[in-house]
C-alpha cells in the first residue's frame, strides 16, 4: 500500500483496525530519525494476546531472536512508543525518502529474515526502527507456509546463516559458525532423525548446503 509519502508493506493474512495507518504515519512526524515503523500485533485467533511489541536483537552466537511481549495478555504493558531492533515483516511502514536511500528489501532471502536484514541496512544509514502501540493489527500467524513445514525449515536455516554472513563482523560470525557446527547441526540432525521427519532433515541440510555453494553470494 503506497500513500505517496509512505509505503506500507503488509501480509495478506492480517486484519486492520481503526487508526492503524494514522498511528504509523504519526511516528514519522514526531521522530525525524524514524526509518521504519511497525504496529502492535495481536494473534487473530487469540485477540487480546500479543504477538509483537518490538523485537529483541538477533543473538550473535545463535543467530536467533524473539519478539517482545509474544504470547502475553495485553494489559497495556507495552503501550509506549519505543525504538526497537526490527520491524515486523507482517506490517511495516517506510517513508519514500528512506526507501530511496536504502533501496528495496533484499530479494535473496525470499522468506524469513528479510525484514531483519532490511532493518539492519536502515539502521546502518543512521535511521531508527520504531514500534507504535497505538496502531494495532491482527495476524493469522503462519497460515502461508504452515507452522512446521519443510519449506519453513529450509528458509529459516538458509537465511539465518545468510543474515549472519551479511550483518555481523567477522569475529562474531566465526563464533556463530562454531556454534552452528558444534551444537545446531548435530542437535537438529539428531532431532529430525529421532522424530523420523525426513523431509525436514533434507530441508535443513539443503539450507546449509545453499550457503556452502554460495559462499560469495551475499547480495
Amino acid at each position: 500500500m503506497a500513500t505517496g509519502e509512505f509505503l506500507f508493506l503488509v501480509n495478506n493474512d492480517t486484519e486492520f483496525t481503526d487508526g492503524l495507518i494514522e498511528g504509523l504515519t504519526d511516528i514519522f512526524r514526531k521522530y525525524p530519525d524514524a526509518g521504519i515503523a511497525s504496529p502492535k500485533f495481536h494473534y487473530f485467533f487469540h485477540k487480546g494476546t500479543i504477538e509483537y511489541a518490538g523485537y529483541h536483537a538477533v543473538d550473535i552466537l545463535t543467530g536467533r531472536n524473539s519478539m517482545i511481549g509474544c504470547k502475553e495478555p495485553d494489559n497495556g504493558q507495552y503501550d509506549q512508543i519505543t525504538e526497537t531492533n526490527y520491524a515486523h515483516g507482517g506490517g511495516m511502514m517506510i517513508p519514500a525518502k528512506v526507501l530511496k536511500v536504502v533501496g528495496l528489501m533484499p530479494e535473496v532471502f525470499f522468506l524469513y529474515y528479510e525484514e531483519f536484514d532490511w532493518c539492519a541496512q536502515i539502521r546502518r544509514k543512521g535511521y531508527k526502527v520504531y514500534y507504535q502501540p497505538k496502531s494495532l493489527i491482527y495476524h493469522k500467524e503462519s497460515m502461508t507456509t504452515g507452522k512446521n513445514s519443510p519449506l519453513k525449515t529450509y528458509y529459516i536455516t538458509r537465511n539465518r546463516i545468510l543474515f549472519m554472513r551479511r550483518n555481523v563482523k567477522w569475529l562474531h560470525r566465526a563464533a556463530f559458525m562454531c556454534y552452528l557446527t558444534v551444537f545446531t547441526i548435530p542437535k537438529n540432525t539428531l532431532t529430525f532423525l529421532v522424530r523420523r521427519e525426513h523431509a525436514h532433515l533434507k530441508a535443513f541440510w539443503n539450507g546449509l548446503f545453499w550457503n556452502i555453494k554460495n559462499l560469495k553470494k551475499v547480495n
